[in-house]
């Protein structure tokens, strides 16, 4: 079957075939081309579409351009007319309008869940921030609180020594008066035995001699006598 071409209302339309030119209407004048044909014609020239015609009176005053139209461009493909032409549905940037609010739809919620997990991200980000700032915050205060211990430990061994040391110093001074107050009263004794004996008359001397042994072993038991005050006064201080 053959395929035809026509050029109407400046525009190529085709490939159609006889029952497609009919709908189309086309009159004696309309220039068409077919495969085999060298250049366009008028459709009365042509011998298979000359019964399309008999009824059809040539049109008035009907100018037909003497210039050539274009070699057809067999790409363009032609959609016979419909009766759902008028209700096809409108179209934006060349795609179907329900189509297209499908894909806005669809990158809406692209760019919804996009934002949700980006802040969802931010989120998690933030709170794992916090959790590593509070605990180095805590690892800070067991630091600190470990540091402080030590040091009340070491002030506790060290209040320990110096008590320990003042315990040792203090039993030490205690045996060292003790001692001392043994030889004080020993030497006490000693020197009222010598009072006794410079104030008694059993030896021979002048009385000038006498008094000065007698002051002698007074000074020497006040000396003693003294001593062992300062002795026994301190021990009552160190050992209550």
């Amino acid at each position: 079957m053959k395929q035809y071409y026509i050029y109407l209302d400046d525009q190529q339309v085709g490939p159609l075939t006889t029952d497609e030119l009919q709908q189309h209407k086309i009159t004696a004048e309309t220039m068409i081309w077919f495969e085999g044909l060298t250049d366009w014609q008028k459709a009365n020239t042509i011998e298979d579409l000359k019964s399309l015609f008999k009824a059809i009176p040539p049109p008035i005053h009907k100018v037909v351009a003497t210039s050539p139209p274009p070699q057809p461009i067999p790409q363009i493909q032609y959609t016979a007319p419909s009766q759902y032409d008028e209700d096809e549905p409108s179209k934006i940037l060349g795609i179907r309008k329900n189509i297209f609010m499908y894909c806005v739809l669809g990158i809406a919620f692209i760019i919804c869940i996009s934002a949700f997990s980006s802040y969802n991200n931010e989120e998690a980000q933030k709170e794992e921030q916090l959790n590593s700032y509070n605990e180095k915050l805590k690892e800070q205060e067991q630091a600190i609180k470990e540091q402080n211990e030590r040091i009340a430990e070491q002030e506790r061994i060290e209040k320990e020594r110096i008590i320990r040391e003042k315990e040792i110093a203090r039993q030490k001074r205690i045996t060292e008066i003790s001692d001392q107050l043994i030889v004080a009263y020993q030497n006490l004794d000693k020197a009222k035995r010598q009072l006794n004996d410079a104030t008694a008359f059993k030896l021979l001397r002048s009385s000038g001699e006498r008094h000065r042994q007698i002051s002698a072993a007074e000074e020497q038991v006040t000396i003693w006598q003294g001593q062992i005050n300062e002795l026994e006064s301190e021990m009552r201080k160190i050992n209550p």
